[in-house]
This record gives structure tokens, C-alpha cells and sequence, in this order.
């Protein structure tokens, strides 16, 4: 105890001896004392610890300062840090245990061994524990993924919004299946955290809140498939078997390196339905084999994991059934059970793959398997490092394909960053060029041996610091060569882990390039974290990385420390060919460094893969200006140019003297500088370049502060984003940036740091502010109620810190981390941020690429989103409500204008999911929508949840818009409008088939402003030209993205596109909530033989100005309740009318005194009715089997309307009368059907007076003929009479020729009763070809046809003024 108090004494002495701190812009060259390290920490000595053993669980979360990575150790299970060097540690969610209480994160810096300092005072590694084990989470990001509706992001938020990833995924959440998990194997990832317990699952927010564990139980797995199968499934359940489903992870438990990384794998999001036999069998191999591969060859590899297809089992009768543990209310399967289970492995450096399958169904025979299961060729007995039972069906059979064969059957994966060079691990390959010699240690002990002694004929490289980047396989060791060769080039790495110089003969005029990863192969993209997408597959196909050899490192500073270095006679280098050339476009950045003409030896290096990170900044020779690449990301330089590089500290050795480079292009992808002749790779800053956020001393338009992020660097300041600040509301009125092709081929996978506060937020925590739990408070505080009902994780509904100047509108990785800083945030909910937000933002770049365009941006919010308080009175919403600070926008928007045309755009957002579509158009459009117009932007426009969006030309905007600098906003024209002509566009939809029920009324106007009924063609087509206008009325509200809508005036874009509100909408997206509502109404016109002239139709607007939408004209007469004629029209497109519209229910209206008319139709009813009318049993007269009833027979069909809202308001008891049905099924339908035939055969619009004459009569019991009806009145009238006939009048609009069809309503009367009481009229029906009735069939209904005149002169209840007519239609 004495001994170690002691120790602690001296340390404690050592470093109160005082220390020199270096701040402000570091010179291009640094002192000699500084290189060598004399700042800093004075206690001489590394740190490390291990995995296994040093952890004081439940450990946090490690991470070089300022990295946002998890630590990756070394593969002899250390993680390793230099003297004076930072580590950062995080206890998400739940906080350090003692001596660090009520803290989440802590910084302490390397003394030596296990003591670290923290806050001046000096504590062992072990006293570095959380309360519990680190709380994680699952973020849908808001990308999309192929095959899932979402990419996850898994890790862990920490403080100032900072996010450690731990791995993501692909999930679909509505068949509840993930297609596939990434992440990244170390060498280290062998040496797991062992002994970690296994926690509960968990769904997060996830499966609807479903409890998913229950559906993976024993007896519930059982229950699900006996009813799939139709059978007791038990025989397939054998729990001392293993003949179970368990919950099978993708990424594995063991596949994480340290405990709270190993927890965030207990996702069920993370896990599928899999048969225990084969996730304990050949799985587990799989698993087990590949770490121990990559750990034993020393790679860095990305893994995708996934499943695809859904296994099956025969049913009852023999069937195949697909299984699923779950299924939803329209019985859809989720939560599938796999066909089979991937993996498919990269290598980061050379780029070779192979994937590895497994089948997920120990029932399956081997011929199944072989006839449904083998997806690819399998290559699996060339893989003799994979300890699996190949073949073995109770382990589940398993077998390896290349990933290209792969890939050709399995699409729901990231194939953009699965290209591969050749096949991974096959037994056959060898590991060495022929002319070269190699020797290789895997599992080599780290050194601190700083040079390598090697003959004098053999040039060594100067030793290197390493780089706290942690996706590297870290180590701060200088690997030296297990072999010497007098005559060999040693090539060394500056990759830290256990890496080992390789030895290459080098030919006296060339270098030799190995074609193959050795043991100390570097990982190609250092930054990428361990759970992002892989970037290197962004790399252009044209070039080629063949090779990759590294400076050996020695060990790794702290960002102001140096470590001195060996000196050589000639440097050792990097070798990096490309084996094709790279098709290149001019860069933007100063000529002469880049070209995109033929250059006979460039030096190409790609944004994506041939950086090492911490990268410097590159800027072009003499310009303080980014260096940009072209839009394939890629770097040319041309041979004899030079570029500058650029730290905020020191870059590693040998350069580890200098802040500065510039680089010269000497071919063969090398570069010289310094003296140093090194690969792109070997220029590496010793930490993350600083950024700062900057005021200019200039004010700005609404704002207090012209603010410039940016890189002190030696040459000066690097400016990055200029802002326009608020110091009194704490918000930025908008950030400037500029965009360029360039931008599209962002570096990938740079990890989220947390924001910094600078020293803008004096004397407040920015984090509070955004914390959920404050955020509530806030709201509740302002409105008065409980804020609860507008807060819900689960649905991305809560603020987060939306970035004016987006992380992924810049290239370089530093360029990105330094938009992380709160002037560059507003408060945005983050349903927005990860919806049409990121959608702008993502469709922007690529349009700029596509257009090859130089664009400035202008990225701002503007007032201030509002919502209602107790009271009802909207309320201005705050982060910061006691200050009235940190404001909730209103909108955001992008104002984007190309530097050569001047023509612009603005892009705006609308911050708040909580306002209906009218609020949003009345109150948060603020300008001309010219949206629609604009076709390459992927955007959900509407979707309110997601941000409504639109887009105005810049002179609108900046109308209402003034806290801008107008004067840089001067346009031309709009940018980006579609130049596709539309004059000439119609929209079209069929009448069958396109229409979405219910569907609503769909309503054009007359010149005189009258609403009509939008008509179809002959072939059921509705056309409309581009521009016209076409209403939507639903009567009561729409449903979807129309929500509380009654109509909705739109005009026809083109095919099934409409514009409306500004947006673009397809036909489908117009569907009511309810069938429109109908009505009768008295017209107050008479009308020959009825007491009224209805209308029936539709109330489109109750407004003073009456707006009815007519369907039909009822002459009916209230006192006899009989209906004299109904009129409607039937048009050439009648015939194609909407089918399988649902028959409703007759409903009477406010006519018939109130009675219970449909009673008095019931078949009971009637015959009760006219027995009682004859005096006898009239049963003998009604046979229901040989449909001879009375029915509610209509006037006009049901069928003569064309839209299924319209043949519903047929339903009227006053468009109907009795009529026998076997008339009314036999000939009427005949003539019904045939006229609309007629009408579409001739192109005809016609008139139809459809009507009743007389009363049908029946002999009483003394032979009487009785007339009959349903009912009557207090008088004994007889009312709603069955009539005697039934005509149809029939007149063309055009050539006003006419004809009437009749039919005779008594299947009782005899042919002579016929001809002396029911022939009103001369029959001329055996003249009309075109009516398929059987016209002389009693029982079906005895027809006939007359003229016009001829019907006129005996039936008077008509509008006899308009049936004139000029001759016989028809004949």
C-alpha cells in the first residue's frame, strides 16, 4: 500500500512541476523540443490495458479523444495509448460509478501504466466504472436501405448529441424482418470481452409495441405453426434436440469487442427466427471461423449478415407453407422464419469477398436442398479454415459462393459497396507475388523499439507515430521484419497493430507492387466506425489499389507531442499502383494540381479508401481553399504538381515536425516531401484536425455576428461555413456554404462527434436544452397542458439539433466534424430531420453533380413554429422559454444558386408535424409554390410528419424573407425546373381498375361556373389535358395526405399525376374517408302530374352561393307518393360504368311522411298488402324461388351512373317504384342495358325520361279487377302504386331524334289483357336490331317501342315542351 502511495506521490509531483501548454496557430515547423515531445504531461511512460482482465465492469465505453469511435485494441487484446495522449470514456444513460458520480463523460490523459489524470488529480484504470452497463439505442437514420424501410443506426448518444456506433442494419418494419446487419471485424475482434452477461432483448421502439419475446417461446412458436400448418406441430419441436427457434443474431454477442458493445447486439431488430440445431452447429462455426481468419491474416473486414427467404414446411395436405411467428390484421406473415442465413465478408485493404450460407430448416432432404436451397456455386471445400461440418443437415447444411455469384440471387443488400477484386480465403490463392519474398508474424508482441537496424545495403523507414484514429488496428509499436534480405526494400506500415514489415524485392527501375494482402495489411479507410457503411466500395472502379504498404509506426502522441524519429539514407515508402486510368473531371479547386486530361503518370488517390484518417486538410499549393475531388471522389494530381496538407497539430513521423506539407507528385503514386518520398497514406496528423468557430466583427442582416467556422491553420484560416448569428436569440439566421459536383462523393463513415458551444452560450448548457425531458418541460411550460400528446420517440417526434450546413455537404472527413457545432444547429423534430430535410439535402448534391453546377447555398430557418396552449391561442415555442431563447423554427430552407447562370431556388421545409395541411398552407407556405416543377428532388412532399416541403423562386422568397444578404441573391430565373414541355401532356385514368374507393366525386365546371361530373371516353377513359382543372369533393373528408380536407381543387400534370396545394400527387392519393353523402331536394319547380321537381345529387358547398353537383331530376308527386319520371342523361362513356360498386341501402329522404317505406317492399308485407286489397290469400301470385315479388325497381339503374358515388345516390325511394322482378331482372335490365350499348356504339349524348304509367290491376275474389298498391292513407287512397308500365323516353342531344321503349309490369296478365289495356301506343320494336330483350315474354315483361309522338299524345305527366323531336332514333 506504501509502495503505491508512493508512486501516486511522485506522479502527483511530476506533474505539478508545471507543464508547457501549447495554444493559438502552431507554426508550419515546430520547435525541436516540441517535436521531441517536451510539452505536455512530463511523467515519462505509456498506458495500457486489457480486454480481458484490467475492465471494471460495468465498463464504459472508450474512445480517443475526440474520435466518437469505440477504442479497437490491438490484437493482443490491448488498447494502448502514448504519454500525455486523451481518452475519452462514456457512461450513456446511466453515469460513472464513484469517484466520477453524476458524470457521463470523462477525459483523462495518459500518465503512465494504469494511472491516468483527470481534472489534476491522478487515478488508477480501475476506478474508471459506470453505475450500470451503458444504455444504447437504435436510430432510424432516414436513408434508405434495399429491401427495409429503414437503415438503423445501433450504438450509444452521448453528451452535446455526440453518437457512438456500434453497428446498423436494414430492417423492414413492415413484413418485421432485417435484411441485413454491417459491421466490422479487427484482429482484435477474436479476443472478445469474455464473460459479459447476456441481457433481455429488447424491441425499442420497434414492432408497434408488440411483446416479441412471446412470440419466440416455445409454446407459442408451436401454437403459430400448428396453425400454419393446419396440424399439431409438435413432432417438429424437440426441445433436448435443439429442435427449436431461437432468436438467431446476425451481428453475434462475441462479434463486439467490449461488453456495452456486445449488449447493443440483444436487439430483436438484430435477430431472426432460426432453428437452435444450426445456430448452435454450423452458424457458431461460421461465426468463430471468421474472427479467428481475420485475426490470424490481420485484416479489417466489413461483414454483411442477413437473412433472405422463408422457410418452409408441409401442411395437412402436403403444401409447402412459409413460416412466420406473427401476422398481422390482414394475416400478412412477420417476423419470418429464414430460408437461409448469410454472411458475406470484404476485406477493407484488397478488396477480395466470399460469402458464406448456412440453411436455416433441418427437415429439408438433401435433393431439396440441392434443387431449392444452393443460390450460387459453392466454393465451401476450398475453405479450410471454416471448422463447419459442411454437409451435415442437422447443423445446417452450409456452403460459400463469391460475392458477385451471390449477389446476382440476393439484392436486398448495399451491392454499391460490395464490389469485390477476387475471392477471399480460397486455399488455392497464394500469398505471395512471385518476385517477391514476404515473411509475416500475425500475433506479433508490440515493440517500442523505434528503428529497425537492417543492412547496409537495406533502407529503412523512419519510424511514425500512430494515429489515434480507433477503427485502425491499433498499436504503438514499430513492427520489425521477421525476415532481412541484404537486397530487398523493407516496406513497412503505419498501420499501429501488431503490424509486420514486410520484405519485397525491388527491382532497381521499378517497385514491386504485392497483388495480395499480407498479415500487415492496413486498413484501408481508418476512419470508417465500426458499425458504419463501408466506403470503400465508392472508390472508382478505374483505379485500383494493388497494394498498400505503411511507414512503421512507433508510438502514438498526444496531439501536441512528438516522438523523434530515425534517421535514413533514403525514405521507405508506400507502393500503390492503378491498374487502369481513372477517367477524371477538372477539379475545382486551383489548377495546376488536378486535370482532366491524359497524364502519362498521375498520382490518384480516392476520397473513399486511400485516405488515412486523422487525414490532413488538403488545399491546392499556395491556396487556402479546399481541395476538392472529382464526382467520383477521385484525386488526380498530376506528376512534377504539388499540393499543400495541412494539421492543427503535428502529423506523425516522419513528419512530426512539421503542422505543414507540401507534397510533390512524382509518379507512381508517390509523392516527395520533406525529403521523403511516401504514399498518400503515410501523410497522417497525429489527432483530428481542430476546428473553431469565429466571429468576423461584421454584423448581418437579423443577425449580431458574421460567424466563420473553419481550421487554424498555419497558412492561415481555412474557412469552412461563414454563419449569420443571433447572440440575443441564440439561433442562426442561416449558414453560407458552397456546393460543387465534388460534394456528392462525401468521404463515408466519419463518425458523429458532439457539438461544441464555443463561446456562444456563455453561462448555459446547450445539451439540457435539448434534452427530451427538458424539451417536454418546455412545451408544457409555454402551452399551459401537457406537452405529452406532442412527444412520442417511437415516431422520431421530438426536437433535435438540425444542421443548417449539413455534415454530408462537405467532403473531407474533418469538413464534416466541423459543422458539429451548436450555431450551426436549430432545434428541428427529428421526424423532419431524417425525412424531406435529409431528402433536400441528399437530392441537392446529386442534382448539382448530375448538372455540373457551381452552386452557393444560403441554409437557414426563419420564425418561429407555433403551437396551441390551453387556451387555444397559438404559442411561440422555445428551447429556452424563460429567455425566449433557442427558438423552434417555423420553416428551413436552402436558398441555392449556380454561380454561372444566376438562376436559383429556394427549398423549404416546414418544422412542425403537428399543424393540419390547411394550417400548413395558410399559415407556413409564404411563397409561390413552384415545387411541382422540379422533378429530380425525392422528396415525400406533403407528408406533414416528414415536413411538408415546397420550393420558390428567390425573388418570392427573399420578399418575405429579409434576414439575408439580399444583395448576393440576385437571379435570372428559377434553377433546376424540369424542361420537359407539358402542353401536350393529358392525364388519364380508367374508370375500372385506377380509382382507389371510396373514391370522391370528380368535378369539372362549366363556362358558367356549374359543376358537372367529369365524363370518360367510350373505352371507360378519363383524359383531362396538362393545366385543366379538375375538382375533388369527398363531402365529408379525405383520408391520407388530405386528412380534414372536404375537397381539394387540383389541375392534371400529366399521366396519373395531379397538382394540387403545390405538390404533386398521384390519382390514388384522392380516397375519401366515407362514401360522398347524397341528397333530395325540393326545387320548389313544378312539374307535369307531380307536386315537386327534385334534385338529387351532391351539396358541394353550403355556402351562400349554391354549389350542387345534379345527378338526376325526380318529377315525383307527394300526395300519391308515386314518381311520374326520373331524368338524367347517358353519355358514350355510360357503358363503362365503375363495376363492383356495393349496393347501399334505399333510403326515403325527408319524403313519405316519415314512414317505414322499405318495410312495406318486404315480400311479407306486400303480400299482406294486396291480400288484403283482393279480399283473398294472395300468396299464389308471389313465388320468391321464381322471383315473383314486388322490387324496389329504379328509374334510373344504378348502372347509367358512371362513378361509384353517383350509382349510390340511385338509393332513393323516390327513384323507384314496385315492379315485379322478374320484369325487372328480365326485359327492363335488357332495354337498361342496351340503350347505354346503343348510346356508346352510336357516340351519342341522349336525354332519358325513365317513368311509370297507370296502376297494375289484379282480379279480386269476386273477379275484380283490383288496382294495387302498398300502402294507404288515412282516406283509403291508395299510395306508392304498382305501376302498369314502365317506359324509357330516349332522345339524342344533337340530332334530336327520339324513340320510347316500354315494358309492361304484370307478370299475371294475359297476352289479350296486354293488347286491349297495356299497348298505348303503335309498336315499333321489331324494328330496333340493337335491344337484346325477348320481347314478348310474359314473365319477363311484355315490351314494346313507339315514337315519341305517338307516347306523348296518351302519357301526359312529362315535360312535354322538351321532348320535340325530328324523327325516330334507333329504327
Amino acid at each position: 500500500m506504501w509502495s503505491n502511495r508512493c508512486s501516486i506521490f511522485i506522479l502527483a509531483l511530476l506533474v505539478a512541476s508545471g507543464a508547457v501548454k501549447v495554444s493559438g496557430r502552431l507554426p508550419r515547423i515546430l520547435p525541436e523540443s516540441l517535436a521531441e515531445g517536451d510539452e505536455g504531461v512530463t511523467v515519462r511512460g505509456d498506458c495500457e490495458f486489457k480486454v480481458n482482465g484490467d475492465l471494471n465492469d460495468p465498463a464504459p465505453l472508450f474512445s480517443r479523444h475526440n474520435s466518437y469511435e469505440i477504442i479497437v485494441p490491438d490484437p493482443t487484446d490491448t488498447v494502448r495509448l502514448v504519454n500525455g495522449e486523451l481518452l475519452d470514456m462514456f457512461c450513456p444513460g446511466v453515469g460513472f460509478a464513484a469517484p466520477f458520480v453524476n458524470r457521463w463523460q470523462v477525459t483523462a490523459t495518459c500518465l503512465q501504466n494504469k494511472y491516468f489524470l483527470v481534472d489534476d488529480l491522478i487515478y488508477p484504470f480501475a476506478n474508471f466504472s459506470c453505475t450500470a452497463w451503458p444504455i444504447f439505442t437504435a436510430l432510424r437514420s432516414g436513408k434508405d436501405c434495399n429491401g427495409g424501410t429503414d437503415l438503423v443506426q445501433v450504438g450509444f448518444e452521448v453528451e452535446d448529441g455526440g453518437f457512438l456506433q456500434s453497428y446498423e442494419l436494414c430492417h423492414d418494419a413492415e413484413a418485421e424482418a432485417t435484411r441485413y446487419v454491417h459491421h466490422v471485424l479487427y484482429p482484435s475482434s477474436y479476443d472478445y470481452q469474455h464473460g459479459v452477461a447476456r441481457p433481455n432483448f429488447l424491441e425499442l421502439d420497434f414492432y408497434g409495441g408488440r411483446d416479441v419475446n412471446t412470440k419466440y417461446t416455445q409454446v407459442q412458436q408451436n401454437i403459430t405453426i400448428s396453425n400454419i400448418l393446419g396440424l399439431d406441430a409438435s413432432p417438429y419441436f424437440n426441445f433436448s434436440d435443439d429442435r427449436i427457434l431461437s432468436r438467431g443474431h446476425m451481428i453475434a454477442k462475441t462479434d463486439q469487442i467490449f461488453g456495452a458493445a456486445q449488449h447493443t447486439t440483444f436487439l430483436f431488430i438484430n435477430v431472426a427466427p432460426q432453428w437452435q440445431t444450426f445456430n448452435g452447429g454450423n452458424w457458431e462455426k461460421v461465426e468463430t471461423s471468421v474472427r479467428k481468419f481475420v485475426a490470424d491474416r490481420n485484416l479489417t473486414t466489413d461483414c454483411y449478415t442477413g437473412t433472405w427467404g422463408v422457410s418452409t414446411l408441409p401442411d395437412v395436405d402436403g403444401i409447402e407453407r412459409e413460416l412466420y411467428l406473427d401476422f398481422d390484421e390482414n394475416n400478412n406473415g412477420l417476423i419470418p422464419v429464414p430460408k437461409i442465413y448469410f454472411r458475406v465478408v470484404i476485406d477493407r485493404v484488397t478488396r477480395e469477398g466470399i460469402v458464406l450460407i448456412g440453411i436455416n430448416n433441418p427437415y429439408l432432404t438433401l435433393e431439396q436442398i440441392q434443387k431449392d436451397y444452393i443460390l450460387c456455386q459453392d466454393i465451401g471445400h476450398q475453405l479450410s479454415w471454416l471448422t463447419w461440418y459442411k454437409e451435415d443437415l442437422h447443423e445446417g447444411y452450409s456452403y460459400a459462393c463469391s460475392v458477385e455469384d451471390f449477389i446476382e440471387v440476393v439484392k436486398d443488400l448495399p451491392l454499391e459497396d460490395l464490389h469485390t477484386n477476387g475471392i477471399l480465403g480460397l486455399d488455392d490463392v497464394t500469398t505471395v507475388e512471385p518476385s517477391t519474398t514476404e515473411s509475416s508474424t500475425t500475433t506479433e508482441e508490440p515493440s517500442s523499439t523505434t528503428s529497425t537496424e537492417i543492412p547496409s545495403t537495406t533502407d529503412t523507414t523512419p519510424s511514425s507515430t500512430s494515429v489515434s484514429s480507433t477503427t485502425e488496428e491499433p498499436s504503438s509499436s514499430t513492427a520489425s521484419p521477421t525476415t532481412e534480405l541484404p537486397t530487398s526494400t523493407v516496406i513497412s506500415t503505419t498501420e499501429p497493430p501488431t503490424s509486420t514489415v514486410t520484405s519485397t524485392t525491388k527491382p532497381p527501375t521499378s517497385t514491386v507492387a504485392s497483388t495480395t494482402e499480407q498479415p500487415t495489411s492496413t486498413v484501408t479507410s481508418t476512419t470508417e466506425p465500426p458499425t458504419s457503411t463501408v466506403t470503400p466500395t465508392t472508390e472508382p472502379p478505374t483505379s485500383t489499389v494493388t497494394s498498400t504498404t505503411e511507414p512503421s509506426s512507433s508510438t502514438t502522441l498526444e496531439p501536441t507531442s512528438t516522438t523523434s524519429s530515425s534517421t535514413t539514407s533514403q525514405p521507405t515508402l508506400s507502393t500503390e499502383e492503378s491498374t487502369s486510368t481513372s477517367p477524371t473531371s477538372t477539379s475545382t479547386s486551383s489548377p495546376p494540381v488536378t486535370t482532366a486530361n491524359p497524364i502519362a503518370n498521375p498520382c490518384r488517390f480516392s476520397t473513399n479508401g486511400d485516405l488515412k484518417d486523422p487525414a490532413p486538410l488538403l488545399t491546392p499549393q499556395g491556396a487556402l481553399s479546399w481541395l476538392l475531388p472529382d464526382e467520383s471522389g477521385l484525386y488526380t494530381v498530376e506528376e512534377g504538381s504539388s499540393i499543400d496538407l495541412h494539421c492543427t497539430g503535428a502529423l506523425v513521423s516522419p513528419f512530426n515536425r512539421y503542422t505543414a506539407l507540401s507534397a510533390r507528385c512524382v509518379g507512381d503514386q508517390l509523392y516527395e516531401a520533406e525529403g521523403q518520398l511516401v504514399n498518400i497514406r503515410g501523410f497522417v496528423c497525429q489527432s483530428w484536425p481542430t476546428y473553431a468557430a469565429v466571429r468576423s466583427g461584421q454584423s448581418c442582416a437579423g443577425g449580431t455576428d458574421v460567424v466563420h467556422i473553419g481550421f487554424d491553420v498555419a497558412a492561415g484560416f481555412l474557412s469552412h461555413v461563414e454563419l449569420c448569428y443571433d447572440q440575443q436569440e441564440q439561433i442562426s439566421r442561416y449558414a453560407r456554404y458552397e456546393l460543387t459536383p465534388a460534394n456528392v462523393a462525401y468521404q463515408k463513415g466519419v463518425a458523429q462527434p458532439g457539438y461544441l458551444r464555443g463561446d456562444f452560450y456563455s453561462g448555459e448548457d446547450v445539451n439540457v436544452l435539448y434534452d427530451q425531458s427538458h424539451q417536454l418541460d418546455a412545451f408544457s411550460t409555454a402551452l399551459g397542458l401537457d406537452a405529452s400528446q406532442y412527444f412520442d420517440s417511437t415516431k422520431d417526434l421530438y426536437l433535435t439539433r438540425g444542421q443548417l450546413a449539413a455534415r454530408l455537404d462537405f467532403v473531407h472527413s474533418s469538413a464534416q466534424r466541423a459543422t458539429h457545432f451548436y450555431v450551426n444547429a436549430v432545434p428541428q423534430w427529428r421526424s423532419i430531420n431524417i425525412g424531406n430535410w435529409l431528402a433536400v439535402e441528399s437530392s441537392l448534391k446529386q442534382f448539382v453533380a448530375d448538372e455540373a453546377l457551381n452552386v452557393s447555398v444560403h441554409a437557414g430557418s426563419y420564425d418561429i413554429s407555433t403551437l396551441p396552449n390551453s387556451q387555444g391561442v397559438q404559442t411561440p415555442l422555445y428551447l429556452n422559454a424563460e429567455t425566449k431563447q433557442l427558438p423552434v423554427a417555423k420553416i428551413l430552407y436552402r436558398i441555392v444558386i449556380d454561380q454561372e447562370s444566376r438562376k436559383g431556388v429556394v427549398l423549404i421545409v416546414v418544422n412542425n408535424p403537428h399543424i393540419t395541411l390547411t394550417e400548413t398552407l395558410e399559415d407556413y407556405v409564404i411563397c409561390e409554390d413552384v415545387g411541382a416543377q422540379i422533378d429530380w428532388l425525392d422528396w415525400d412532399k406533403a407528408n406533414l410528419q416528414k415536413g411538408y416541403s415546397y420550393a420558390c423562386s428567390v425573388e418570392d422568397f427573399i420578399e418575405v424573407v429579409k434576414d439575408l444578404p439580399t444583395d448576393q441573391l440576385q437571379t435570372t430565373g428559377i434553377l433546376g425546373l424540369t424542361d420537359q414541355i407539358l402542353d401536350n401532356e393529358v392525364c388519364s385514368f380508367k374508370v375500372n381498375g385506377d380509382l382507389k374507393d371510396p373514391a370522391p366525386l370528380f368535378v369539372v365546371r362549366s363556362e358558367l361556373g356549374h359543376a358537372r361530373y367529369l365524363e370518360p371516353n367510350q373505352e371507360g377513359v378519363v383524359q383531362l389535358k396538362h393545366g385543366e382543372a379538375l375538382e375533388f369533393h369527398c363531402i365529408n373528408s379525405f383520408s391520407g395526405p388530405f386528412s380534414g380536407y372536404t375537397f381539394v381543387n387540383s389541375t392534371c400534370w400529366q399521366q396519373q399525376s395531379i397538382l394540387a396545394m403545390g405538390s404533386l400527387y398521384q390519382l390514388q392519393d384522392f380516397v375519401c374517408t366515407s362514401w360522398p353523402t347524397y341528397t333530395a331536394r325540393r326545387s320548389g319547380r313544378p312539374c307535369n302530374g307531380g307536386t315537386d321537381l327534385l334534385e338529387v345529387g351532391f351539396q358541394l358547398s353550403s355556402s351562400s352561393s349554391d354549389d350542387f353537383l345534379q345527378t338526376y331530376d325526380v318529377c315525383h308527386d307527394e300526395l300519391s307518393e308515386v314518381t311520374r319520371y326520373v331524368h338524367h342523361v347517358l353519355y358514350p362513356g355510360s357503358d363503362q360504368y365503375q363495376r363492383s360498386v356495393s349496393r347501399p341501402s334505399f333510403i326515403p329522404g325527408d319524403f313519405y311522411g316519415g314512414k317505414d317505406v322499405n318495410t312495406l317492399y318486404t315480400q311479407v308485407q306486400q303480400n299482406i298488402t294486396v291480400s288484403e286489397i283482393l279480399g283473398m290469400d294472395a300468396s299464389p301470385y308471389f313465388n320468391t324461388t321464381g322471383n315473383v315479388y314486388l322490387a324496389r325497381g329504379h328509374l334510373s339503374a344504378k348502372t347509367d351512373f358512371v362513378f361509384g358515388a353517383a350509382q349510390k345516390a340511385s338509393f332513393f325511394f323516390v327513384n323507384a317504384a314496385p315492379q315485379w322482378q322478374t320484369f325487372n331482372g328480365g326485359n327492363w335490365e335488357r332495354i337498361e342495358d342496351s340503350v347505354r350499348k346503343f348510346v356508346a356504339d352510336e357516340n351519342i349524348t341522349v336525354d332519358c325520361y325513365t317513368g311509370t304509367w297507370g296502376v297494375s290491376t289484379l282480379p279480386d275474389v269476386n273477379g275484380i279487377g283490383r288496382e294495387l298498391y302498398l300502402d294507404f292513407d288515412e282516406n283509403n287512397n291508395g299510395l306508392i302504386p304498382v305501376p302498369k308500365l314502365y317506359f324509357r323516353v330516349i332522345i339524342d342531344r344533337e340530332s334530336r331524334n327520339g324513340i320510347v321503349l316500354l315494358g309492361v309490369n304484370n307478370p299475371h296478365a294475359t297476352i289479350e289483357q296486354i293488347e286491349e289495356e297495356y299497348i298505348i301506343c303503335q309498336d315499333i320494336g321489331a324494328q330496333l336490331s340493337w335491344v337484346s330483350w325477348t320481347k314478348e315474354d310474359l314473365k319477363k315483361g311484355y315490351s314494346y317501342a313507339c315514337t315519341v309522338e305517338d307516347f306523348t299524345a296518351v302519357v301526359k305527366d312529362l315535360p312535354l315542351q322538351d321532348l320535340f323531336v325530328d324523327g325516330v332514333l334507333g329504327v
